[in-house]
């Protein structure tokens, strides 16, 4: 069997586009008053997973914040 391109679970892991319109889904699900457990089930995630990927977009935010503030002085 092949399981070339393949997570743990059988489904295709997500490209770099698919990654960030799954973010940008959530982000909106966030927005919309969505708790995280709802968010997950809808995704087909765990709330941990959907929590990291919400701390990793927020973190990658703020440091590009501030790099934008250091050149900026």
């Amino acid at each position: 069997m092949d399981t070339f391109g393949a997570t743990p679970t059988g489904r295709p892991r997500l490209t770099a586009f698919g990654r960030a319109a799954r973010t940008d889904r959530i982000f909106e699900r966030l927005r919309q008053g969505w708790s995280y457990e709802a968010i997950a089930s809808a995704e087909r995630l765990s709330e941990k997973r959907v929590r990291k990927i919400v701390s990793d977009a927020l973190g990658k935010r703020i440091s590009t914040v501030r790099r934008i503030t250091r050149s900026c002085r």
